[in-house]
């Protein structure tokens, strides 16, 4: 083989590990964004702990406990009690609205406050 065959050889050689290691390069390169993408992420989760939880039992207190109706229908008073130092926000579900009318269904509770929640049983079975 002549020296010049032997030179291009060798600079192939060279080339290919020069390729190589850019290509390993930037995979380390993705490598560390992606672990620091991930980091990112869990500074979001962990913050998303940090966020304000809903109301807990302890937090809320509803008299009476249980209502009850006749089938005539009738109106009757639901009093929540917020024991917070905090604004709460309240929603009322009702499973069965043909029957049972609810107002206010979103409403706010003042801090230390009560919020009155009216429900109406309509006529029927």
């Amino acid at each position: 083989m002549s020296p010049k065959k032997k030179d291009d050889e060798k600079k192939e050689e060279e080339d290919k590990k020069k390729e190589e290691l850019q290509e390993d390069e930037k995979k380390e390169e993705k490598e560390d964004e992606r672990k620091e993408e991930n980091k990112e992420e869990e500074k979001n989760d962990s913050n998303k702990d940090k966020v304000k939880s809903p109301a807990k039992s302890r937090d809320v207190a509803v008299a009476p406990n249980a209502l009850s109706f006749p089938e005539k229908g009738s109106l009757k008073q639901l009093i929540i009690m917020n024991t917070t130092d905090q604004r709460l926000a309240v929603k009322v579900k009702c499973s069965d609205n043909q029957l049972y009318r609810v107002a206010p269904v979103f409403g706010f509770c003042p801090q230390k406050g009560t919020l009155k929640v009216d429900v109406l049983r309509r006529e029927g079975p």
